[in-house]
Order: structure tokens, then sequence, then C-alpha cells
């Protein structure tokens, strides 16, 4: 039922709890902790492949001392190959997602061989023109786009991708000395041959290289009144020791009198404190985070965490704890299973200690100032690991989710860069509120060899808004909280005849100040089109959501049609609608600490509930892709609106003009495009999508993928990501 609730939106919000008295809710307490117990065990029962997650359970499998030919026939097999660069995967992390570049594939081989004690090195080398088009072939396919295509259409052709023959120029593999002979090993060739090269050794490695290594910094800001901001802390590890933890950000008194106060980052249960800052003359706190790669490459992520003046002040809360996860890969099952066993006992560990703290202080034998510091330590670890596995089941099925999209479009969908969720959990007064942000959750598409790019434009413009729905239903089922989608704010737009504007980076100075919203949100719409280049779909004035004004856009890239839902903190995703919107509960009597407790156990039911209904059957994800699939054949209508009017675009049409040649452009430096050829990938995306859906066309492969489709599922299991198979209508 729950499972159900999760994917279809169906769930109720918990109803008003009225006029009870601290007696009243103690006499459910007891009841409604067997029935988290209850789940518990369900969880804890649940059995997983240890191979999934340790090279160790791995080389049980194999045999004490794996035979190289078997270890590296393995990984061959297993674990699909991936076009990224740098190291960022290490062995339990590329056997989670089952996928990883060649360098990632030839660590993983040589951890292998290395427990047989078999000495190894990581050689490399530049691959030829014909060695990195024979790559590329196998990992994407040969496929035909079926239907009434125009003649002549032009198709992707991966022997003229120069970013991505690049990008898997540099090879590694492994060397083994067996026998007193080297023996080259390279498993990212689908059908790559035992102690064969494929290409020129040009040097070789005893560990990482040094060009390949990836740090990743995490760094705390605030910026003052009084022009005495700063960095308030700072942590630099290896990508790999960031990866696939929960790493737990909160903000604590420094003093007594709550006058300072400092952060503190915990990752894998280490604590690390930064400086204390005086929180009355806070402006903003932001968090950054910085992937640097060899030296040389280094991107950078900023979010706000408060902002002065914004809509979204989490900071005028009592708590706010924000759980941050980097994910460079897929997340499978297996992890997910593991880590819900290890969290969910803990936290109903801790709320039965709780609740016992709690009937300490009705009896009267506890401090108030006692209960209160322990009430507090009890939600910060609350909420940082509900926080942290509401992330990880919300990347789990939307990861399930994408694949199976982009089979049914025939693109090879992967993770080239690390993924963040940031969940912040949040307690007002004596209720619990969350937001969710997604941080570069965007994939890499690619076409099967012989389709047109728009089939990826199309996969990217259906996940875009897929993204934005599903996610609220993930922790709406989570929590049991109504949340605000950036969808369902365009919708009310259109419901209360507000115009959309697109706007650019090449208007954005002329019509930012035409638009009706917060200094906060103009700045943060300013940011986003100058910094990613993307357009945004933008409601001209604000958009009423249960009477109070809220405002957000869709941003669209223009060269991939990658749809992104924007709030106007500037935070990507979804968020609280009692956060929002300032609902107001009946008035609730007795003890805030017991209010507060009734809280959690809502939440603490709805998680280990819906996980363990999760992860005992299969994610039925229909519902959500069938509501993204109709919105998709809204969006294109209010893109380049004038004066709010536009006409409504005929689909079937646009595909037939989107997959004829091109005729090209009489504008050779693009001064004079205009918005419909600026917006041309999404319109086309948009288009291609729903007519491919509607089956109109039709996804014919000739020559399949070689190896394991890209992830941990194989195709056989990736199944509901096509709404023609849901049944939609």
């Amino acid at each position: 039922m729950l499972l159900g609730a999760l994917l279809a939106l169906t769930m109720a919000t918990p109803g008003q709890a009225q006029d009870k008295s601290d007696s009243d809710y103690f006499a459910g307490f007891k009841q409604r902790l067997d029935s988290i117990e209850g789940h518990v065990s369900v969880v804890n029962r649940l059995k997983y492949d240890p191979v999934a997650l340790s090279v160790k359970a791995l080389t049980g499998e194999l045999g004490r001392r794996p035979d190289p030919k078997a270890a590296f026939n393995w990984v061959r097999d297993n674990i699909a190959f991936e076009p990224y660069e740098g190291h960022l995967r290490d062995t339990r992390a590329i056997l989670m997602s089952r996928s990883g570049n060649s360098l990632d594939q030839a660590l993983l081989l040589r951890e292998l061989l290395e427990v047989a004690n078999i000495k190894t090195r990581i050689a490399y080398g530049d691959l030829k023109a014909t060695d990195r088009e024979r790559l590329m072939m196998a990992y994407l396919g040969k496929a035909s786009l079926k239907g009434s295509v125009p003649g002549n259409a032009p198709v992707y052709n991966p022997e003229s991708d120069r970013r991505l023959l690049g990008e898997v120029t540099r090879h590694y593999w492994v060397e083994a000395k067996i026998g007193g002979k080297w023996v080259s090993m390279s498993p990212a060739f689908p059908r790559g041959v035992y102690g064969a090269t494929p290409t020129r050794k040009e040097g070789e490695h005893d560990g990482v290289p040094k060009e390949a290594k990836v740090e990743l910094t995490v760094k705390v800001h605030v910026a003052t009144k009084d022009n005495r901001g700063g960095e308030l802390l700072s942590i630099t590890r290896p990508v790999q020791d960031m990866t696939y933890r929960n790493m737990v950000l909160t903000f604590e008194p420094a003093d007594a009198g709550g006058a300072s106060w400092r952060p503190e980052l915990t990752v894998s249960g280490k604590a690390v404190q930064g400086r204390s800052f005086s929180w009355k003359m806070r402006s903003r706190i932001w968090v950054e985070f910085f992937f640097d790669r060899g030296g040389k490459v280094q991107k950078k992520v900023v979010r706000d965490l408060y902002l002065e003046g914004g809509a979204l002040d989490l900071f005028s809360s009592e708590q706010q704890v924000f759980s941050m996860l980097v994910l460079p890969g897929w997340m499978n099952e297996t992890f997910l299973k593991a880590v819900a066993k290890q969290e969910l006992a803990s936290l109903h560990q801790a709320t039965s200690k709780m609740r016992g703290a709690l009937k300490e202080e009705f009896h009267k034998t506890m401090r108030r100032e006692e209960a209160d510091a322990r009430m507090r330590e009890y939600l910060t670890g609350l909420l940082g690991g509900a926080g942290g596995l509401m992330g990880l089941t919300y990347a789990n099925v939307s990861d399930r989710a994408t694949l199976a999209m982009a089979q049914s479009f025939g693109v090879r969908a992967y993770f080239d860069e690390p993924r963040i969720i940031i969940t912040g959990g949040i307690r007002k007064g004596d209720r619990l509120f969350w937001q969710i942000d997604l941080r570069r959750d965007a994939v890499r598409a690619l076409p099967a060899a012989g389709l047109p790019m728009s089939m990826a434009h199309a996969f990217q413009s259906l996940r875009g808004r897929f993204v934005s729905q599903f996610e609220g239903s993930v922790v709406r089922s989570l929590t049991g909280r109504p949340l605000v989608t950036v969808g369902m704010i365009m919708t009310q737009a259109s419901r209360q005849g507000i115009p959309i504007m697109t706007v650019s980076p090449g208007n954005v100075d002329d019509v930012l100040g035409s638009l009706t919203m917060s200094t906060v949100a103009s700045n943060h719409l300013l940011d986003f089109v100058r910094t990613t280049g993307n357009l945004a779909l933008v409601p001209t004035r604000q958009v009423k959501v249960e009477g109070n004004p809220v405002a957000a856009w869709w941003g669209i890239d223009p060269n991939t049609a990658r749809l992104t839902a924007v709030r106007e903190d500037g935070a990507y995703g979804s968020f609280s609608k009692g956060e929002v919107t300032g609902l107001k509960q009946k008035a609730r009597q007795g003890n805030v600490r017991i209010l507060i407790f009734d809280e959690v156990l809502t939440l603490l039911e709805n998680l280990s509930g819906t996980v363990a209904a999760l992860l005992q059957s299969e994610p039925n994800v229909c519902p959500v892709v069938c509501d993204a699939r109709a919105d998709l054949t809204l969006l294109p209508n209010l893109t380049c609106q004038e004066d709010g009017q536009s006409a409504k675009m005929n689909l079937e049409a646009e595909a037939q003009v989107c997959l004829a040649p091109s005729r090209g452009q009489d504008d050779i430096l693009g001064i004079a495009v205009g918005c419909q050829e600026q917006v041309r990938p999404f319109l086309c995306g948009a288009a291609l999508a729903t007519t491919t859906l509607n089956g109109t066309f039709e996804v014919a492969y000739s020559s399949p993928p070689a190896g394991r489709v890209t992830g941990p599922w194989g195709a056989a299991e990736l199944k509901g990501g096509n709404p023609e198979a849901c049944g939609c209508k």
C-alpha cells in the first residue's frame, strides 16, 4: 500500500491532532512504536547480495585466491564501461553501480588480483581512432527510428563526437606479473581478450595517476551585516572518502546565551567543528563543493542555506539539519537495504529511548533544561539519519526509472560527474518540515548510432519533468507532508492567468525589471541564466499557493534540452508546503516535546513503512511517468510567449520538422537567432518524446549494446519507464 502511495501520490496528509493532553499522546505511542518495529523487522529479514558491496565478498565467490583469467572475465562481463574522466569511483562504488570508466575498472581488477598476491601495475596509452570508435560502438550499439521518418534525416554518429572520443582517448588497463611475465588485461572492451593489450603502452603507474585523482572540498561560508564574515569550515578528502556517505551539517550555539553559533560537519561518524559567528548579524550562509581533478580541473557547486530577505528562511526555525549525499554513480537496492537495516534499527532504538526519557519528564523527575538538551541531541541524529535515507531512497527509484526511460528512447544514460542530494530537516516549533535539493542531478545521454540526436533530447525533456514530479511524490510518502513542486507552481500560474516569460542570457537584463518577484528571487534568476547559459520559463509575477506568493521557474539547457526545476531561493527541487505557506495547525495541548515526538513517530512510520515496501517489490513508476508525459505536451506552448499569447503547438508536425535534414543557418554567428531557435533542442525533444510514446515512432536495434545495460540492472529488470508500456492515455 505504501509503495503505491509513494509513486501514485495518494498518501493522505496526517490528520491534525486536536486538543490532546500529554497522557492522550502517550497512550498511543506504544502502538506506533510497535508498528515501526514491525517495519524494521521486515527490512532486517531482507536478503541482499554482498558482492555488490565489497571486494572481499566477491573474492569469496571467485575463490580465496582468484584465478587471474576468471577475475578478468568477471570484471569485463559484469562491470559496464562508461565514458567519464577521472578516478571517481572506488571499488565499492563501482561494484554498487556495476559500471565505471577504464581506470576504475582496472583498479577493481587490480584489487582482485592483489588478493591472490599477484603483483600488478596500471598501464596506460592513447587509443587509436579505430579503437576509440570500436569501444564506443560497443557501448552505444546501433539502432534506427521506425515510422514516418523523413528521408536523409541526420543521425548521431559517435565517430564525429569529438568530445566523447577525446574523453576515451586515454585508456588504462592492468598488467599482472604471472609466471614471471607481465600479462595485459583490459576489461573495458566488452569482447576484450585476456592477455591482449588494446593499444601501445606509453607508461605505467603504481597507484592512481596524479592527473586522475579527484579531491572534494566542502566549505561553509557566512556573510555578515558588518562585513566580518568569511570561511567558517573547510574539509578536503579524496572524493572516494566522501561519496555514498551521509554528511550531516548542523549549526549549534557556541555560547550559553546563543549569541554565537558554529557549524559542525559529520562524515563517517567524525565531526569537524568550524569557527563561531554572530548569529544575529548573519546575512547569508552557504555551502560550497569543490571537485578538483589533478589540480587542473576544478568545478564548484554552491548552495545557499540562508539568504536575508528570502521567502524560504530555514534559519527562522529552532533546528536545521542538512544531510548531504555525493553519489558518483547509480544507486542500487543492495546498498539501500544495507543502509536501511542499520539506519532504521538505530532510529527505532533511539526513539524508544527518547520515549522513556519523555515519560520520565512527564512524571516530573527530569529537569526541563536536561529534557531540552536530550531532545535537541536526539533530533539532530534523527533528522540527519532520516534525511540521508530519504535521499538514498529517492536516488534508488529515480535511477531505475531513468534507465528504463533511456532504454525506451534508445539512449545510453550515465552520470559523468558526481551528483549531490541535499535534504534539509527543519524543526519549527512542534512541527517537522523537509526540503530536498538536487545538485548536478543531470545525466548525460547519448543515442545509439543511427538514431537522431533528438532522441537524447526527447529523453532529457521527459526525465526533467519526471524528476520534479517524482521527488515530490517520494518525499511526500516518506514524510506524510504535502510538497510544493515547480510543476505545481507552473500549473497554478496557468490557472491564475499569469503569463510565462522566456528569459535568456541575452534578454535577462532587459526583462528582469518587468518580473514581479522578490529581490532574492531576481538575483537567483539572474545568476541561474548567466552561470548556466540556460533559458528560464518564468511566471511574470508571483504565484499564489495556499494564499502565499511564491516564485519558481523551469530551466532549459539549450544544447541538451535538459529541464531543471528551480525555486526562488536557488534550490533545485521541492519544498515542504507547510513551511512555505505557513499553514496553521489547530491549537494542540500539551508539552512541546511530547508534540514534537508525535511528529517524529509520524515520520518514522512513513519512512520505515515506505522503505520496507519499496525493498520488497518492484517499484511502479507508471503513475508519475504518465503525469510527466502529459505535462510535457503542454510545456512547449509556454516557451517564447509574447504578451502571454502562444499558439498551441502541433507536436506531430514539429517532430517531422525536427527530423528533417537541416537547411543550415544564414546567420553563422547566431546574432539574430530568435527564441524559437534557442529552445529548438527542447521543442524537438518534447515533440519527439510525445510522438514516440504515442506510437508514431519506434526504436529498433540492429546491433544491441555489448555487455550489460549501464548500471546495476539488466534490461529485463527495467520496466515501467515507457508511457506506452504503462498504458498512459
